[in-house]
């Protein structure tokens, strides 16, 4: 069997302290696991906790982990350098801005949109069960024939230079003119789509 590529999480970062944040689950009664702190080398080059960990327990999708990720450096500072790196490429590639969505099918609608909701609050759905959250992206949920990560919503820097792109590799899937997919046999049952 080949293998398939799949998302195998969604990290979310702390508003403030992965400590504060355990209290906030606690207060609200929603299960999760210990903070497990992950050591290796770090950026700078020394040795140290990477980041740490909280797996969130009521957030159920099958094969995927939901969790707190608190890294132990300078993660704008991080995220400046990557995003440097990107733009310097994005002429012959594929022009990758970062991720604008992630779409989450579930097959009992209000009830995991209630749940979502206690988890994100005090952050309110700019749609019926759609979050904005802070300068990430946002989460979707839709109704589903069964619980799964079901979309990808990538921005690019522009949408003809991804299909040339994505067409000079093999990857072009279904297009129109405002969104692009990556071709299904190479993503599995996971959407990936790009929009500008």
């Amino acid at each position: 069997n080949a293998l398939v590529p799949r998302l195998y999480g969604i990290a979310f970062e702390p508003v403030d302290t992965i400590e504060s944040s355990v209290r906030i689950l606690d207060d609200r009664a929603l299960t999760h696991g210990p903070a497990l702190p992950m050591s290796g080398i770090r950026p700078n080059g020394e040795q140290g906790v990477l980041w740490t960990n909280v797996y969130l327990r009521d957030l159920n999708i099958p094969d995927t982990m939901m969790f707190l990720c608190q890294y132990s450096w300078d993660v704008e500072e991080r995220r400046e350098l990557l995003r440097a790196e990107l733009r310097s490429r994005s002429e012959k590639t594929l022009g990758l801005l970062g991720v604008k969505e992630i779409v989450i099918g579930v097959t009992e609608f209000e009830q995991a949109r209630r749940q979502w909701a206690r988890h994100l609050h005090p952050i309110q759905p700019s749609a019926d069960g759609v979050w904005p959250i802070g300068r990430g992206p946002a989460i979707r949920l839709v109704r589903d024939g069964k619980d799964r990560i079901r979309a990808v919503v990538l921005r690019v820097s522009s949408l003809p230079q991804a299909k040339r792109f994505l067409a000079r590799k093999g990857l072009l899937g279904a297009s129109t003119p405002d969104k692009v997919s990556l071709a299904g046999a190479i993503v599995g049952e996971l959407d990936i789509q790009l929009i500008e």
